[in-house]
């Protein structure tokens, strides 16, 4: 599963236009974990730290991505054609730093379910012309995201309960194995 933050297709009231209430934070309980015969990659959840990795970036690099908003699009939520809009860079509406809000570009070549499509807000993906600002994003930010150097590979444990800041951190999941995993996930702001 893609790199994403909670919240981006969720409509804020059943009667909204728009797309997009992110809560604050995620709290996810194991209630099963993957069996210990599946490989240790599988189930995983993936956390990067936005913050630091943004932090690390050039400073022009930097620069370029705040004036850049993404349009995002999947057929999971089926809401007639809406997309959810929103800048690469934002502050964080606690601590006033700097984050990423991104979701990583998931194709049916990635995914069997429903993928989501990324473009740069402007853009109309129908024109087969190169989409710059959303080839800039991916391209600054890709492999960033699976860097050791800014994200965590969490490997369930049965009971366990982990909270997650989902303004400052992107969180993804490794391939699931053959026996899954059960999660519930609260959201709250």
């Amino acid at each position: 599963m893609s790199f994403h933050y909670d919240g981006m297709f969720k409509k804020k009231t059943p009667e909204s236009t728009e797309l997009g209430d992110p809560p604050v934070f995620m709290f996810f309980h194991c209630v099963e974990a993957s069996p210990p015969e599946d490989d240790p990659k599988n189930g995983n959840t993936i956390i990067t730290d936005t913050r630091r990795l943004l932090s690390a970036l050039p400073e022009t690099t930097v620069e370029r991505l705040k004036k850049i908003s993404l349009e995002y699009r999947t057929s999971l939520f089926r809401h007639n054609g809406r997309v959810h809009t929103s800048p690469v860079v934002d502050t964080h509406p606690i601590t006033g730093e700097l984050v990423l809000r991104y979701h990583e570009p998931w194709g049916p070549e990635l995914t069997k379910m429903h993928p989501t499509y990324v473009s740069s807000v402007g853009h109309d993906p129908a024109s087969n012309q190169k989409d710059e600002d959303a080839d800039f994003v991916t391209e600054a930010l890709q492999k960033r995201l699976y860097s050791d150097e800014f994200c965590y590979w969490h490997r369930w444990v049965k009971g366990e309960f982990v909270i997650v800041d989902n303004v400052s951190q992107l969180h993804a999941r490794s391939k699931l194995g053959m026996g899954g995993r059960h999660m519930r996930r609260i959201h709250f702001s």
